[in-house]
């Protein structure tokens, strides 16, 4: 069934219906739906949209137990709020996170190198993490545990991690121990200015 109509002296197919078993329907132009639009089936039922200039295509289909949104095109995926980026997928795995403007991505996840960047997605090479200006805190929280950074390698094990702790009244480097548990102290200092390299006690004498 087609539906015809006089464009301006042309004659222009403006919608066909295809009244078989199978159905469909095409429009020449947009569509517009005072209500609902409701896609239902047995086979993973989807929308598809695709812009004909770069092929750049959009996927949106339920399966049987999980829904799917995906371009299956080379092309990333942006979501996007009050005309502002806030995430976008690469193709090829990347994820980026945008701070308020839209504009910068200041959480940026390299899939290939499995490597993560806090402020910057300009990451450092063999780093897994790379943080821009700003730095890192660690927060022990309010109890009076501990706040660690732990350095260790592939085959590190026990008493070959290295420890930067933080236990309310000093610092110190160190290697073992666990995490909200200080490990052997080779290096303490405090709020005092005193310092200590190896031996067990810290006091106004350094010793």
């Amino acid at each position: 069934l087609i539906f015809k109509g006089n464009d301006g002296g042309s004659t222009v197919t403006a919608l066909s219906l295809d009244i078989s078993e199978a159905g469909a329907a095409t429009f020449n132009a947009g569509a517009t739906f005072g209500g609902d639009v409701t896609l239902s089936g047995a086979s993973s039922p989807k929308i598809r949209i695709t812009d004909t200039t770069n092929t750049c295509i959009l996927d949106l289909r339920a399966n049987d137990s999980d829904a799917l949104i995906r371009t299956t095109s080379n092309h990333p995926m942006i979501l996007n709020t009050n005309q502002k980026d806030r995430i976008q997928i690469a193709a090829n795995g990347d994820i980026s996170f945008f701070e308020d403007t839209g504009s910068s991505p200041k959480l940026h996840w390299d899939a290939s190198a499995e490597s993560l960047g806090v402020g910057t997605s300009s990451l450092t090479t063999n780093a897994t993490l790379s943080v821009g200006q700003g730095g890192v805190h660690v927060d022990g929280g309010a109890s009076g545990g501990a706040s660690q950074v732990i350095l260790s390698t592939g085959a590190s094990s026990g008493s070959n991690f290295g420890q930067i702790s933080n236990t309310g009244t000093r610092w110190s480097l160190g290697y073992g121990g666990t995490p909200q548990t200080k490990g052997t102290e080779v290096l303490t200092w405090d709020s005092s200015g005193n310092v200590l390299v190896g031996g067990t006690s810290l006091d106004a004498s350094g010793s």
